[in-house]
Protein backbone atom coordinates (compact mmCIF):
# COMPACT_ATOMS: atom_id res chain seq x y z
CA UNK A 1 0.00 0.00 0.00
CA UNK A 2 2.71 2.19 0.91
CA UNK A 3 4.39 1.49 -2.53
CA UNK A 4 1.31 2.58 -4.21
CA UNK A 5 0.65 5.55 -2.32
CA UNK A 6 4.82 6.70 -2.83
CA UNK A 7 4.36 6.07 -7.04
CA UNK A 8 0.90 7.98 -7.34
CA UNK A 9 2.55 10.75 -5.24
CA UNK A 10 5.45 10.85 -7.72
CA UNK A 11 3.35 10.18 -10.60
CA UNK A 12 1.45 13.24 -9.73
CA UNK A 13 4.53 15.66 -9.32
CA UNK A 14 5.23 14.62 -12.71
CA UNK A 15 2.07 15.68 -14.30
CA UNK A 16 1.93 19.18 -12.15
CA UNK A 17 5.76 19.96 -13.59
CA UNK A 18 4.54 18.95 -17.16
CA UNK A 19 1.33 21.21 -16.69
CA UNK A 20 3.67 23.80 -15.40
CA UNK A 21 5.95 23.00 -18.82
CA UNK A 22 2.41 23.31 -20.50
CA UNK A 23 1.30 26.31 -18.68
CA UNK A 24 -2.35 25.02 -18.62
CA UNK A 25 -3.58 28.16 -16.13
CA UNK A 26 -5.32 29.59 -18.91
CA UNK A 27 -7.01 26.00 -20.41
CA UNK A 28 -8.50 24.75 -17.21
CA UNK A 29 -10.67 26.79 -14.86
CA UNK A 30 -9.61 27.87 -11.23
CA UNK A 31 -12.83 28.65 -9.21
CA UNK A 32 -13.82 25.52 -7.46
CA UNK A 33 -17.73 26.34 -8.20
CA UNK A 34 -17.26 26.74 -11.70
CA UNK A 35 -15.98 22.99 -11.52
CA UNK A 36 -18.58 22.22 -9.52
CA UNK A 37 -21.22 23.28 -11.89
CA UNK A 38 -19.52 21.85 -14.95
CA UNK A 39 -19.20 18.26 -13.10
CA UNK A 40 -22.83 18.82 -12.18
CA UNK A 41 -23.89 19.23 -15.52
CA UNK A 42 -22.27 16.36 -17.14
CA UNK A 43 -23.85 13.79 -14.67
CA UNK A 44 -27.21 15.58 -14.92
CA UNK A 45 -26.42 15.20 -18.99
CA UNK A 46 -25.57 11.63 -18.41
CA UNK A 47 -22.24 12.66 -20.15
CA UNK A 48 -19.59 9.58 -19.84
CA UNK A 49 -16.18 10.86 -17.86
CA UNK A 50 -13.40 11.23 -19.77
CA UNK A 51 -10.97 8.54 -19.72
CA UNK A 52 -7.34 8.55 -17.75
CA UNK A 53 -4.06 8.92 -19.69
CA UNK A 54 -2.95 5.60 -21.22
CA UNK A 55 0.88 4.13 -20.87
CA UNK A 56 1.75 5.30 -24.51
CA UNK A 57 0.48 9.41 -23.89
CA UNK A 58 2.34 8.86 -20.36
CA UNK A 59 5.65 7.45 -22.91
CA UNK A 60 4.74 10.45 -25.22
CA UNK A 61 4.63 12.95 -22.01
CA UNK A 62 7.72 11.10 -20.53
CA UNK A 63 9.97 11.29 -23.57
CA UNK A 64 9.20 15.52 -24.02
CA UNK A 65 9.98 16.21 -20.44
CA UNK A 66 13.15 13.81 -21.15
CA UNK A 67 14.16 16.01 -24.41
CA UNK A 68 13.58 19.38 -22.63
CA UNK A 69 15.72 18.19 -19.42
CA UNK A 70 18.12 17.25 -22.03
CA UNK A 71 17.96 20.29 -23.90
CA UNK A 72 18.70 22.73 -20.57
CA UNK A 73 21.34 19.94 -19.61
CA UNK A 74 22.89 20.76 -22.72
CA UNK A 75 22.74 24.43 -22.54
CA UNK A 76 23.71 24.62 -18.63
CA UNK A 77 26.32 22.08 -19.56
CA UNK A 78 27.68 24.79 -22.66
CA UNK A 79 27.36 27.77 -20.04
CA UNK A 80 29.93 25.93 -17.55
CA UNK A 81 32.21 24.86 -19.93
CA UNK A 82 32.69 28.70 -21.24
CA UNK A 83 32.69 29.63 -17.58
CA UNK A 84 35.59 27.23 -16.87
CA UNK A 85 37.38 28.59 -20.29
CA UNK A 86 36.71 31.38 -18.98
CA UNK A 87 38.22 31.01 -14.92
CA UNK A 88 41.43 29.43 -16.50
CA UNK A 89 41.51 32.50 -19.04
CA UNK A 90 41.57 34.22 -16.08
CA UNK A 91 43.66 32.08 -13.30
CA UNK A 92 46.36 31.99 -16.29
CA UNK A 93 46.36 35.18 -15.98
CA UNK A 94 46.63 36.04 -12.67
CA UNK A 95 49.61 33.35 -13.06
CA UNK A 96 51.28 35.16 -15.20
CA UNK A 97 51.13 38.66 -13.54
CA UNK A 98 51.86 37.01 -9.87
CA UNK A 99 55.01 35.79 -11.97
CA UNK A 100 55.76 39.14 -13.12
CA UNK A 101 55.46 40.40 -9.72
CA UNK A 102 57.94 37.97 -8.07
CA UNK A 103 60.27 39.05 -10.97
CA UNK A 104 59.87 42.47 -10.52
CA UNK A 105 60.37 42.02 -6.31
CA UNK A 106 63.70 39.77 -7.31
CA UNK A 107 65.15 42.22 -9.53
CA UNK A 108 64.14 44.99 -7.28
CA UNK A 109 66.06 43.19 -4.49
CA UNK A 110 68.66 42.56 -6.93
CA UNK A 111 68.99 46.20 -7.98
CA UNK A 112 68.70 48.55 -5.21
CA UNK A 113 67.71 46.89 -1.72
CA UNK A 114 70.70 44.41 -1.43
CA UNK A 115 72.99 47.28 -3.06
CA UNK A 116 74.08 49.71 -0.46
CA UNK A 117 77.16 52.31 -0.28
CA UNK A 118 80.26 52.41 2.32
CA UNK A 119 77.99 54.00 4.67
CA UNK A 120 75.65 51.23 4.30
CA UNK A 121 72.61 53.52 2.85
CA UNK A 122 70.81 52.75 0.01
CA UNK A 123 71.32 54.56 -3.28
CA UNK A 124 68.74 56.63 -4.84
CA UNK A 125 70.13 57.06 -8.48
CA UNK A 126 69.89 53.08 -8.70
CA UNK A 127 66.11 53.02 -7.72
CA UNK A 128 65.54 55.61 -10.24
CA UNK A 129 67.64 53.73 -12.99
CA UNK A 130 66.00 50.42 -11.93
CA UNK A 131 62.45 52.30 -12.39
CA UNK A 132 63.73 53.91 -15.97
CA UNK A 133 63.99 50.67 -17.58
CA UNK A 134 61.28 48.93 -15.94
CA UNK A 135 58.92 52.02 -17.61
CA UNK A 136 61.28 51.01 -20.66
CA UNK A 137 60.85 47.65 -20.49
CA UNK A 138 56.65 48.08 -20.13
CA UNK A 139 56.93 50.82 -22.89
CA UNK A 140 58.27 47.76 -25.11
CA UNK A 141 55.85 45.19 -24.27
CA UNK A 142 52.99 48.04 -24.73
CA UNK A 143 54.50 48.56 -28.28
CA UNK A 144 54.37 44.90 -29.21
CA UNK A 145 50.89 44.18 -27.99
CA UNK A 146 49.73 47.28 -29.97
CA UNK A 147 51.04 45.56 -33.25
CA UNK A 148 49.41 42.17 -31.97
CA UNK A 149 46.35 43.70 -31.59
CA UNK A 150 46.52 45.67 -34.57
CA UNK A 151 47.62 42.37 -36.79
CA UNK A 152 44.60 40.60 -35.25
CA UNK A 153 41.92 43.28 -36.15
CA UNK A 154 43.27 43.05 -39.44
CA UNK A 155 42.79 39.53 -39.95
CA UNK A 156 39.64 40.21 -38.06
CA UNK A 157 38.59 42.49 -41.11
CA UNK A 158 39.56 40.30 -43.71
CA UNK A 159 37.48 37.53 -41.84
CA UNK A 160 34.73 39.51 -41.79
CA UNK A 161 35.59 40.57 -45.56
CA UNK A 162 35.55 37.23 -46.38
CA UNK A 163 32.17 36.32 -45.27
CA UNK A 164 31.04 39.06 -46.45
CA UNK A 165 31.98 38.09 -50.00
CA UNK A 166 30.65 34.26 -49.61
CA UNK A 167 27.42 35.36 -48.42
CA UNK A 168 26.98 37.46 -51.44
CA UNK A 169 28.38 34.91 -53.73
CA UNK A 170 25.95 32.51 -52.01
CA UNK A 171 29.04 29.92 -50.70
CA UNK A 172 27.68 30.25 -46.91
CA UNK A 173 25.97 27.71 -45.36
CA UNK A 174 22.24 27.90 -44.59
CA UNK A 175 19.53 26.69 -42.92
CA UNK A 176 18.95 23.92 -45.33
CA UNK A 177 22.36 23.18 -45.90
CA UNK A 178 22.50 22.62 -41.93
CA UNK A 179 19.09 20.62 -42.04
CA UNK A 180 20.89 18.14 -44.90
CA UNK A 181 24.06 17.90 -43.19
CA UNK A 182 21.84 16.60 -40.29
CA UNK A 183 19.96 14.66 -42.59
CA UNK A 184 23.17 12.97 -43.97
CA UNK A 185 24.49 12.50 -40.79
CA UNK A 186 21.79 10.58 -39.69
CA UNK A 187 21.95 8.57 -42.43
CA UNK A 188 25.36 7.71 -41.28
CA UNK A 189 24.64 7.40 -38.13
CA UNK A 190 22.13 4.87 -39.07
CA UNK A 191 24.51 2.95 -41.42
CA UNK A 192 27.60 3.07 -38.62
CA UNK A 193 25.46 1.89 -36.01
CA UNK A 194 24.16 -0.80 -38.69
CA UNK A 195 27.70 -1.63 -39.22
CA UNK A 196 28.34 -1.83 -35.65
CA UNK A 197 25.55 -4.46 -35.50
CA UNK A 198 27.34 -6.94 -37.68
CA UNK A 199 30.97 -6.15 -36.46
CA UNK A 200 29.31 -7.46 -33.03
CA UNK A 201 27.75 -10.50 -35.29
CA UNK A 202 30.98 -10.91 -37.04
CA UNK A 203 32.93 -10.84 -33.75
CA UNK A 204 30.36 -13.24 -31.86
CA UNK A 205 30.58 -15.54 -35.35
CA UNK A 206 34.58 -15.25 -34.90
CA UNK A 207 34.69 -16.00 -31.26
CA UNK A 208 32.04 -18.98 -32.05
CA UNK A 209 34.57 -20.60 -34.92
CA UNK A 210 37.67 -19.54 -32.45
CA UNK A 211 36.11 -22.73 -30.07
CA UNK A 212 35.17 -24.89 -32.12
CA UNK A 213 38.78 -24.24 -33.59
CA UNK A 214 40.18 -24.90 -30.23
CA UNK A 215 37.72 -27.78 -29.96
CA UNK A 216 38.97 -29.22 -32.94
CA UNK A 217 42.93 -28.82 -31.81
CA UNK A 218 41.96 -30.66 -28.83
CA UNK A 219 40.53 -33.57 -31.13
CA UNK A 220 43.27 -33.52 -32.85
CA UNK A 221 46.32 -33.57 -30.19
CA UNK A 222 44.10 -36.54 -28.79
CA UNK A 223 43.70 -38.34 -32.72
CA UNK A 224 47.51 -37.75 -33.05
CA UNK A 225 48.45 -39.30 -29.57
CA UNK A 226 45.75 -42.29 -30.53
CA UNK A 227 48.02 -42.48 -33.65
CA UNK A 228 51.26 -42.70 -31.87
CA UNK A 229 49.92 -45.46 -29.05
CA UNK A 230 47.82 -47.41 -32.47
CA UNK A 231 51.41 -47.38 -34.39
CA UNK A 232 53.63 -48.50 -31.28
CA UNK A 233 50.80 -51.30 -31.06
CA UNK A 234 50.89 -52.40 -34.70
CA UNK A 235 54.88 -52.67 -34.48
CA UNK A 236 54.41 -54.41 -31.03
CA UNK A 237 51.47 -56.74 -33.61
CA UNK A 238 54.19 -57.02 -36.47
CA UNK A 239 56.84 -58.23 -34.58
CA UNK A 240 54.61 -60.23 -32.70
CA UNK A 241 54.04 -61.73 -35.98
CA UNK A 242 56.96 -62.50 -36.71
CA UNK A 243 58.05 -63.88 -33.78
CA UNK A 244 54.93 -66.31 -34.66
CA UNK A 245 56.15 -67.06 -37.92
CA UNK A 246 59.69 -67.98 -36.51
CA UNK A 247 58.02 -70.34 -34.08
CA UNK A 248 55.51 -71.65 -36.55
CA UNK A 249 58.30 -72.83 -38.72
CA UNK A 250 60.78 -74.31 -36.17
CA UNK A 251 56.77 -76.15 -35.01
CA UNK A 252 56.75 -76.85 -38.60
CA UNK A 253 60.39 -78.52 -38.52
CA UNK A 254 59.85 -79.88 -35.56
CA UNK A 255 56.56 -81.77 -36.87
CA UNK A 256 58.13 -82.62 -40.01
CA UNK A 257 61.36 -84.53 -38.00
CA UNK A 258 58.70 -86.07 -35.65
CA UNK A 259 57.09 -87.28 -38.63
CA UNK A 260 60.27 -88.78 -40.14
CA UNK A 261 61.20 -90.43 -36.92
CA UNK A 262 57.31 -91.99 -36.41
CA UNK A 263 57.81 -93.15 -39.88
CA UNK A 264 61.09 -94.63 -38.81
CA UNK A 265 58.89 -96.40 -35.90
CA UNK A 266 56.39 -97.63 -37.97
CA UNK A 267 58.77 -99.02 -39.98
CA UNK A 268 60.71 -100.96 -36.97
CA UNK A 269 57.19 -101.42 -35.86
CA UNK A 270 56.47 -103.60 -38.91
CA UNK A 271 59.69 -105.42 -39.07
CA UNK A 272 59.55 -106.23 -35.62
CA UNK A 273 58.77 -109.71 -34.98
CA UNK A 274 57.99 -111.22 -31.84
CA UNK A 275 59.74 -113.86 -30.16
CA UNK A 276 58.30 -117.32 -28.94
CA UNK A 277 57.02 -117.90 -25.86
CA UNK A 278 59.42 -120.76 -24.44
CA UNK A 279 62.92 -118.21 -25.46
CA UNK A 280 60.43 -115.90 -23.74
CA UNK A 281 60.41 -117.66 -20.09
CA UNK A 282 64.27 -118.47 -20.44
CA UNK A 283 64.87 -115.07 -21.01
CA UNK A 284 62.83 -114.17 -17.86
CA UNK A 285 64.33 -117.02 -15.95
CA UNK A 286 68.08 -115.98 -17.06
CA UNK A 287 67.43 -111.99 -16.19
CA UNK A 288 65.86 -112.76 -12.78
CA UNK A 289 69.23 -115.27 -11.65
CA UNK A 290 71.28 -112.43 -12.83
CA UNK A 291 69.54 -109.68 -11.00
CA UNK A 292 69.72 -112.22 -7.85
CA UNK A 293 73.60 -112.42 -8.63
CA UNK A 294 73.89 -108.65 -8.69
CA UNK A 295 71.74 -108.13 -5.85
CA UNK A 296 74.70 -110.63 -3.27
CA UNK A 297 77.23 -109.22 -5.54
CA UNK A 298 76.18 -105.69 -4.40
CA UNK A 299 75.61 -106.62 -0.45
CA UNK A 300 78.98 -108.87 -0.77
CA UNK A 301 80.78 -105.44 -2.17
CA UNK A 302 79.19 -103.06 0.83
CA UNK A 303 80.14 -106.13 3.61
CA UNK A 304 83.73 -105.76 2.37
CA UNK A 305 83.92 -102.02 2.43
CA UNK A 306 82.36 -101.72 5.86
CA UNK A 307 85.29 -104.18 6.97
CA UNK A 308 87.79 -102.40 5.20
CA UNK A 309 86.39 -98.89 6.86
CA UNK A 310 86.69 -100.71 10.39
CA UNK A 311 90.59 -101.96 9.70
CA UNK A 312 91.44 -98.55 8.48
CA UNK A 313 90.13 -96.91 11.29
CA UNK A 314 91.65 -99.77 14.03
CA UNK A 315 94.85 -98.85 11.94
CA UNK A 316 94.53 -95.02 12.46
CA UNK A 317 93.95 -95.48 15.97
CA UNK A 318 96.78 -97.60 16.08
CA UNK A 319 99.43 -95.03 14.71
CA UNK A 320 97.79 -92.20 16.63
CA UNK A 321 98.96 -94.51 20.27
CA UNK A 322 101.90 -95.67 19.14
CA UNK A 323 101.45 -99.49 18.38
CA UNK A 324 102.97 -101.29 15.38
CA UNK A 325 101.56 -101.12 12.22
CA UNK A 326 99.90 -104.29 10.71
CA UNK A 327 99.93 -105.12 7.25
CA UNK A 328 96.65 -105.63 5.82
Amino acid sequence: MNDEIEFAAKELLFFETFSEKINLDGILPTNPEIVERMSSRKKKRGEPKKEKLNFPQKIEITTRLQNDLLAEMQKMQKCHVLEKEQIECEIKQLEERLLDIHKHEFEFDRAVTNVKDDKGKRNGDKFLRFQQDRLEKLDLQIGKLKLKLQSTKENLRRANHNLKSKEESGETMTKIDFDQLEIENNKYQISLEEKNKEMIQAKMKAGRLNDTMLKRKTDLTAALKLQVKLQQRVLSIVSDREKVDKESQLVKNDIDKQRDALRGIKKEMKSYTVPEVYDYISQSQETETLEKEVYEWKRKVAIAEGANKSLRSQLHAGRSSGLPKKRL
